[in-house]
């Protein structure tokens, strides 16, 4: 089994509209998941929403890899890093607690040896990926029926 964990990481602005709503607010969502050795984690930034469209920031490192503590240990590093991105911003951070939920490895391996070959079967034959090949010179794009 392996563990995704997300949480809803939010910057709200201290001034807000006649209707109460901030009038400046960033909102992400956070994933995390399985890194690739044992142990070790990931976590990508989504940015969902933002206040104002003059002021959206790119987030200059939108993933981030631990190698011990997993997905949630990978999330927290995640929010440190937002954390630390809107430090001199004047904004407070309100967050969701950890949603986690636990899934069958894919591809199915032991996580310590080669996973499988990327080919699945679909409908009559196999479909096996391959390297693809120039667009616009009757080539398959990479996709091959067997």
């Amino acid at each position: 089994m392996v563990e995704m964990v997300q949480c809803l990481v939010s910057y709200f602005g201290f001034t807000a509209d006649e209707q109460g709503r901030p009038l400046r607010y960033y909102s992400y969502q956070v994933i995390g998941g399985p890194g690739p050795g044992k142990g070790s984690g990931v976590a990508s930034i989504t940015l969902l929403a933002a206040g104002d469209p003059h002021e959206i920031y790119q987030i200059y490192q939108n993933f981030h890899f631990v190698h011990q503590g997993g997905a949630a240990a990978a999330v927290e590093k995640a929010i440190r890093y937002l954390d630390s991105f809107h430090s001199g911003d004047r904004l407070r951070q309100v967050r969701t607690e950890v949603a986690r939920q636990s899934s069958v490895a894919f591809p199915p391996n032991d996580r310590t040896g080669t996973p499988p070959l990327p080919t699945q079967a679909f409908g009559r034959g196999q479909i096996s990926l391959q390297a693809p090949s120039r667009c616009g010179r009757g080539g398959t794009d990479g996709i091959q029926q067997h």
